[in-house]
This record gives structure tokens, C-alpha cells and sequence, in this order.
């Protein structure tokens, strides 16, 4: 997996359609380039460099997706941190990966959340993701399955009957 080549927010048409992952970041030093890193690493892809990294989303829309939350940051009606920065004129950057098996990444990335990097990112996307999950095993049971699931009664500690 790889991110899409960056662009500046304001170019989100040029942002894939459908289900997927972005990143949303600021220049770090304007004297240097924007791009995403040569080497593709197994735990952070092709991360971008001189960039910090501000917010991260996902759409799981099979529709405009990506492309369609990109465009309401770019127009201030998403994140209320991107749009303070979008009123500032601050040069706002973009990547994204294009699929459904990556929109459940965000929560994941979150992970490496600290005061400099994903900043912007407010809501417990982990909680979230763990019921959007706990919801597609649940439909994926049969009946029986979920009947048997719902009887079981782990106990205060979660040691099981």
C-alpha cells in the first residue's frame, strides 16, 4: 500500500473517488520540497516528508468517498482545526489511499497521535472503528452464532462462563 501523490487541499478533484484513507498535513519548511518518502516502509507506507502531519480521516463511502471529505475540509465544513488553518491560508497538503481495506486504518494512525502529529484529531476514532468492526462480524454470523454469543456471560473480569 501507498499513498497517492501529495497535493495542495485546495486541488482535492484531484483525489481518488470511493472508500479510503487521507492525510492532511502543513509544510514544515517552505524552502524545501513536499513529497512523499522513496522508500515504502511495512509500518508507515511512503509517509510525507517535511510535512507535519495535522488530521487523518477516512470515508467508507463507495460514492464520492474520499474525494467528497477532502472537498468539505477544503470548503471548512469538516474539521474545525483544518478550517481555521484553510481561513489562515496555511498551505495544506494531502495524500490518500484508495480502497476499503484501508479506511479502517485511521484508528491505527491515531496511534502514533502526539502533540505535534494528528493534532486536529479529537474524537476517539478507535471506539468507532471497534463497533463499525463489531458490527460487520455480527452480520457475518449466522443466527445460531450470534444466539450463542449473546448468552455468554463473561463474568465481571472477562474470564469467560
Amino acid at each position: 500500500m501507498t499513498f497517492s501523490a501529495l497535493s495542495p487541499l485546495a486541488d482535492y478533484r484531484n483525489a481518488p473517488r470511493g472508500p479510503g484513507l487521507y492525510i492532511i498535513g502543513v509544510v514544515i519548511d517552505p524552502s524545501q520540497p513536499v513529497e512523499l518518502a522513496e522508500e515504502i516502509n511495512g509500518y508507515l507506507w511512503n509517509y510525507p516528508t517535511n510535512l507535519t502531519l495535522e488530521y487523518v480521516g477516512n470515508s467508507l463511502s463507495k460514492g464520492y468517498g474520499v474525494r467528497g471529505r477532502l472537498s468539505s475540509h477544503a470548503r471548512k465544513k469538516g474539521c474545525k482545526g483544518v478550517a481555521e488553518m484553510v481561513d489562515q491560508r496555511k498551505p495544506l497538503w494531502f495524500a490518500a489511499a484508495s480502497g476499503p481495506q484501508y479506511s479502517e486504518f485511521e484508528a491505527a494512525f491515531l496511534a502514533l497521535r502526539n502533540e505535534t502529529q494528528f493534532a486536529l484529531n479529537t474524537r476517539e476514532e478507535h471506539e468507532r472503528s471497534a463497533a463499525r468492526q463489531h458490527r460487520a462480524i455480527r452480520a457475518a454470523m449466522t443466527q445460531g452464532e450470534r444466539d450463542f454469543y449473546d448468552r455468554l456471560d463473561m463474568g465481571e473480569h472477562g474470564e469467560g462462563m
